[in-house]
């Protein structure tokens, strides 16, 4: 279980997660063509930072069963489950604009 201070830190590194994948995603959504190098290099970097924020609340989702269901916990809880669908919803974001290769003939 996270300490407070170790949780505090962790919902601040998800919504700090979030507000730049919305910058990134806001920055090249019009101005930038998809094959940019820099596009998918912000939106890659954009993504693994998502990724880094949601890796202590994943744990801490998979820690829910041994909460007593006191106040307390299920305040904690309701911010960790905000939190981590806030991360949920930037990730989906930013997978949908990064430009991947298509399939090549034959292979479907």
């Amino acid at each position: 279980m996270l300490t407070p201070s170790a949780l505090a830190d962790a919902l601040r590194e998800a919504v700090l997660a979030a507000q730049n994948a919305q910058e990134v995603r806001a920055y090249h959504r019009k101005r930038t063509a998809r094959s940019d190098t820099q596009r998918n290099e912000d939106l890659r970097l954009a993504l693994a930072r998502v990724k880094a924020a949601m890796k202590p609340l994943r744990s801490e989702i998979g820690r829910f069963p041994k909460y007593h269901p006191t106040p307390d916990n299920d305040e904690r809880k309701l911010r960790i489950r905000t939190a981590s669908l806030l991360l949920q919803k930037e990730r989906r974001k930013l997978w949908k604009m990064i430009l991947r290769t298509p399939p090549e003939e034959g292979l479907s």
